[in-house]
C-alpha cells in the first residue's frame, strides 16, 4: 500500500507542470457545486457474475449484479457542497446468507454460494459534505484542496471485509482532496479513511467489515473541442483513474462469541487497486454523460468481479 500511495503522489507531481476537465466519473474533485445550484445524478454500476471462475452456472438469474444510484447535490456556499446518495442493488439480501454460519463455529463465505440471484433492495443513504479550504487560481489553471466527511446508513447484509460507504456498509468516512487543473489537463488525488459500523441480526449474528484507508488518482484531458469558442459546444473528455483501498480483516460474532474466520479469504485484510479508463460528454455546458470500465490492477476484490461497467448522467438546475 505504501508503494501505491507513493506512486500516486509521484504521478500527480509529474502531471501538475504539464497538465483539464475535473469532472471525474468515479471520484470527486476539490471543486464545489455552485452556490444555490441543485445537481441530480443517476448512475448504474454492473458486472457479470459468471466472469468469476469459482461460480458454477446459476440455476436462476440474474447473471448481472447491478447497483443503481440517485445522487442529489446542493451548493450551500462558494466553498461548501452537500450530497445525498440513495442506492438500490441486487448485491445483498436483507440478512446474511443461509449457511454463512455453521454449527462448528466457523463461517462459510457467501462466495461459495451463488450470488446475483438476490432481489433488488433499497440499501440506504449516504450523506456527503465537502468543504474547499484552499484555492490558488491563475489564468486557465488552479490548485484546490478540500476536506470531505460522509455518513452512510444502510440496512442490507454486507458480508465481505472490504468496505464501501456507497451501498454496502453503514459507517463514517473522511479525507482530503487535492486537484490541479492546467489548460486541458487535470489531476486529482484523494486520500481518506472508512470506519464501518457493526451489522447485527436478531439471531445474535454480528458482522463488521475492516477499517480501511482509501485513495485515488484521477487524470483527465479535454480531447474536444480543439479550440473552445462558446458554451454551446459539446465537450469530449477522456480519463484514467486509479482507485485503491487498503482494509483490515472483518470481525464476526455469534451469540456473543467470536467466530473463526481462518481460511476465509474474503474476510481477511487486503489491498485492492483497480484502473478505470473513461469517456465523458458535456452537452451545452450542463448535461453530462459518463462511461467507464474498471479492471483489476493489484490484489483481489471479493465485492465485485471485473470488468465493472459504469454509466452516469448528471444535470444542474439553477434556482436563481
Amino acid at each position: 500500500m505504501k508503494h501505491a500511495f507513493f506512486i500516486c503522489f509521484l504521478l500527480l507531481s509529474i502531471a501538475v507542470p504539464t497538465l483539464g476537465q475535473e469532472l471525474f466519473p468515479n471520484s470527486e474533485s476539490a471543486s464545489n457545486v455552485p452556490k444555490g445550484v441543485i445537481g441530480v445524478r443517476l448512475s448504474t454500476e454492473d458486472y457479470n457474475i459468471l466472469n468469476f471462475s469459482p461460480f458454477s452456472t446459476p440455476t436462476i438469474g440474474p447473471y448481472f449484479r447491478s447497483m443503481d444510484c440517485l445522487k442529489l447535490m446542493y451548493g450551500l456556499g462558494a466553498k461548501w457542497s452537500v450530497y445525498a446518495t440513495s442506492t438500490v442493488s441486487n448485491h445483498h439480501d436483507s440478512k446474511l446468507p443461509a449457511g454463512y454460519f455453521s454449527d462448528d463455529g466457523k463461517v462459510y463465505h457467501s462466495h461459495n454460494i451463488l450470488k446475483g440471484a438476490y432481489p433488488f433492495l433499497f440499501e440506504g443513504v449516504n450523506i456527503y459534505s465537502k468543504y474547499r479550504f484552499l484555492t490558488f487560481d491563475d489564468n486557465e489553471s488552479h490548485i484546490r484542496m478540500a476536506m470531505y466527511n460522509e455518513l452512510s446508513l444502510n440496512h442490507v447484509a454486507h458480508d465481505e471485509a472490504e468496505p464501501s460507504l456507497i451501498g454496502d456498509n453503514s459507517g463514517f468516512g473522511s479525507g482530503i482532496i487535492i486537484t490541479k487543473l492546467k489548460n486541458k489537463f487535470a489531476a486529482s488525488l484523494t486520500t481518506g479513511f472508512i470506519i464501518p459500523f457493526k451489522y447485527s441480526e436478531s439471531q445474535g449474528h454480528e458482522f463488521t467489515s475492516g477499517n480501511a484507508f482509501n485513495y485515488s488518482l484521477s487524470l483527465g484531458y479535454k480531447a474536444f473541442p480543439f479550440t473552445y469558442k462558446n458554451y454551446e459546444q459539446t465537450n469530449l473528455n477522456v480519463y484514467v483513474e486509479l482507485m485503491g483501498v487498503d482494509y483490515g480483516k472483518a470481525t464476526l460474532g455469534w451469540n456473543g462469541k467470536n467466530v473463526n474466520i481462518t481460511g476465509v479469504y474474503a474476510l481477511q485484510a487486503g489491498n485492492v487497486i483497480d484502473i478505470r479508463p473513461g469517456l465523458q460528454l458535456i452537452i451545452k455546458s450542463n448535461l453530462r454523460l459518463d462511461f467507464s470500465t474498471a479492471y483489476s490492477l493489484i490484489g483481489t476484490s471479493y465485492t465485485k468481479i471485473f470488468p465493472v461497467y459504469y454509466l452516469g448522467i448528471q444535470r444542474y438546475f439553477y434556482l436563481k
